[in-house]
């Protein structure tokens, strides 16, 4: 065999070592991705499964004299018990669907994607008298998910007016870019900032809040990540408190 010959083996043999590695990574991500829901599930299912069982034993260790007026009560405690339960398991569900779906990538506009948002939430927008700047000169679109896009998109502008500071007009400023193997869709705002100092490992967590003025389950950032990286690409944040926050989403290009 020629030299020539031997360093395209070589190469090759390079090359699929590299994908071999890749896909080892993968499938460790993904299997440490699955062990820490399942201790999730186990976590946020028993605890209404505790609190409901407690309940149950007062209402049948109650004393006959005032079982009526302390099992209307008790049982009140166990109906909002069950529906954080239900609520629990549908979150739980979506956060399945989205591990194990493997969804149809084409090409998706990111300026549709954008439009579709303000569209949908056009009166808190107005409500809200944001600013919305977009820039989607540099990339386009990008070859991935487009239900989940949507989703992202969503989301970002959904937290960026919920979380606005009352003491400036809102702005929002979203921009393409490229960057190695990978296309970057930006989300910025002025908002109220999260504390990362304080909470940077748990901002994508479940069921972690930290506005509690603003009504909600604590879930929205952690299926943007976890949509995010069934994508293969990730998602990082900055934030500075009463400054606003950036939020980073990186689809790969192939």
């Amino acid at each position: 065999m020629s030299k020539s010959g031997n360093i395209k083996k070589a190469e090759m043999h390079v090359s699929f070592s590299q994908k071999n590695q890749q896909l080892l990574e993968k499938e460790l991500t993904h299997t440490k991705e699955l062990n820490q829901f399942s201790q999730l599930l186990s976590h946020y299912l028993r605890s209404p499964i505790v609190k409901i069982r407690s309940i149950i034993n007062h209402i049948k260790n109650e004393e006959v004299i005032d079982k009526n007026h302390s099992t209307i009560n008790l049982l009140d405690y166990v109906s909002k018990e069950a529906d954080k339960l239900d609520e629990v398991i549908y979150d739980l569900n979506k956060i399945l669907e989205i591990y194990s779906n493997q969804e149809i990538k084409k090409y998706v506009n990111l300026k549709r994607i954008l439009n579709e948002t303000l569209k949908h939430f056009e009166s808190e927008i107005t409500q809200s008298n944001a600013i919305i700047d977009a820039d989607f000169s540099e990339t386009r679109g990008v070859f991935t998910a487009k239900n989940y896009v949507q989703h992202l998109m969503d989301k970002l502008i959904s937290n960026a007016i919920k979380y606005r500071s009352p003491d400036r007009q809102l702005i929002i400023n979203i921009k393409t870019f490229e960057i190695g193997n990978y296309s970057c869709l930006m989300v910025k705002d002025n908002g109220l900032g999260i504390d990362l100092k304080k909470y940077k490992t748990k901002v994508f967590g479940l069921y972690n809040r930290f506005h509690e003025h603003v009504k909600g389950k604590g879930t929205g950032l952690y299926i943007v990540k976890a949509e995010t990286e069934s994508l293969g690409g990730n998602i990082q944040i900055e934030s500075e408190v009463n400054e606003g926050t950036v939020f980073s989403i990186y689809f790969p290009k192939y």
